[in-house]
């Protein structure tokens, strides 16, 4: 059963209502819930598993056109939420996490498109994920949350784009996980958007990308407060939960960025671990254990590879690719994406792939992205503009 009405998350007044209208002030966005599945219904993993129910937050920004065709879908990464832009007051941080880039005549320009972010299946700021209410036993789902895959992500925010009336993107876009989403849209559904942009991800995790991802989930499983995932009611596995932070936020950084942190924080270094053991406290209070283990199942077990050619080969044209990566992004390395352009140039697909210079390293999607707003906007311009 998709729901016909939206309900607001996290605040007190009347539901925003229209689903083109989630922009309740000027620069003020609410974030709504689409409840998507019910019972009898079920949500089909690619598992073979359902969830007997599947409700997902998102955002948008701008209008929908008359002729249904401007909307852009925005994916966030591993840890982030439908907030992606303007202020939201049940946020922290209130403003978006691409809130440079979008809104009026920024990059995507709400002017002349209509943006969707949703917070993804598995998470937990409002859609359903391992801590979410099972509905068969009234507790939450814990340790019995099925594993999922980028796949089941993309799927469910297919459902909810038709709960929105839209049967066509303009584009989809995202970075590290949120770039994973766009490229799945791209193979599964390619005749479902006219361009695609994965930012700072790859095709496949790579054996180090993968011995990281392990060791975090480690750290989490390893807290006395796990309880096999079954912590709720006992408090959380802060502990590890913030080790495995701990751990991420290395990887997100080049070795020449933390550096100039660890300069700035002063000789003796202090200052340095005192700004990330900061970070991570903020991290632990907003975020769940169990999602992000479910979340980095996802992305571990995330393979393209080779697919273009069996997607492609079917007849549709498919979307317009422009895959974007950084110089100092060790933990997707620019060759990465690279060589999916090499399948996807082999499968006859357009697709260009341009590498930003950056000092940063793989949250340069976030941390700078003035680096990618005027590519963004040239690619976006031309896409709009094609017969």
């Amino acid at each position: 059963m998709i729901s016909s009405q939206p309900e607001e998350i996290g605040r007190s007044s009347q539901p925003a209502g229209e689903a083109d209208c989630a922009q309740v002030a000027a620069d003020h966005v609410a974030t709504l819930a689409a409840h998507l599945i019910d019972s009898p219904d079920v949500f089909l993993l690619q598992s073979g598993a359902h969830l007997p129910q599947l409700t997902l937050a998102y955002q948008t920004y701008g209008r929908l056109n008359e002729r249904r065709d401007n909307a852009i879908l925005v994916c966030h990464g591993f840890t982030g939420s439908a907030h992606a832009a303007g202020i939201d007051s049940n946020e922290t941080p209130g403003e978006g996490w691409w809130n440079a880039l979008i809104g009026s005549g920024k990059p995507f320009d709400t002017d002349r498109f209509f943006v969707i972010s949703s917070n993804v299946l598995g998470g937990c700021r409002g859609s359903t994920g391992p801590s979410s209410i099972d509905p068969r036993t009234s507790k939450p789902y814990g340790s019995q949350f099925p594993e999922i895959t980028i796949g089941d992500i993309v799927a469910a925010q297919r459902l909810l784009l038709r709960s929105l009336g839209i049967d066509h993107l303009l584009c989809v876009a995202g970075g590290s996980m949120g770039g994973m989403q766009a490229m799945e849209w791209g193979i599964r559904y390619p005749d479902m958007a006219s361009s695609v942009i994965p930012i700072a991800c790859a095709a496949r995790f790579s054996a180090q990308a993968l011995a990281l991802s392990i060791a975090a989930r480690r750290a989490i499983e390893a807290d006395a407060q796990w309880h096999g995932g079954d912590y709720y009611g006992y408090g959380i596995p802060a502990r590890g939960l913030a080790a495995a932070r701990f751990l991420a936020n290395i990887t997100y950084l080049s070795p020449g960025y933390l550096e100039g942190r660890v300069l700035a924080a002063g000789a003796d270094r202090t200052g340095f671990q005192e700004e990330l053991d900061a970070e991570t406290r903020l991290f632990v209070n907003r975020f769940d254990a169990n999602s992000f283990i479910a979340l980095s199942l996802a992305m571990e077990s995330f393979d393209l590879t080779g697919l273009p050619d069996i997607a492609l080969s079917s007849g549709s044209q498919g979307p317009c690719w422009r895959l974007i990566s950084y110089t100092s992004d060790w933990l997707f390395p620019s060759a990465q994406l690279e060589g999916f352009l090499v399948d996807l140039h082999r499968a006859g697909a357009e697709a260009s792939h341009v590498i930003i210079e950056s000092s940063v390293g793989h949250d340069s999607f976030i941390v700078e992205p003035e680096l990618i707003a005027p590519e963004i906007r040239s690619f976006l311009s031309e896409i709009a503009s094609a017969p």
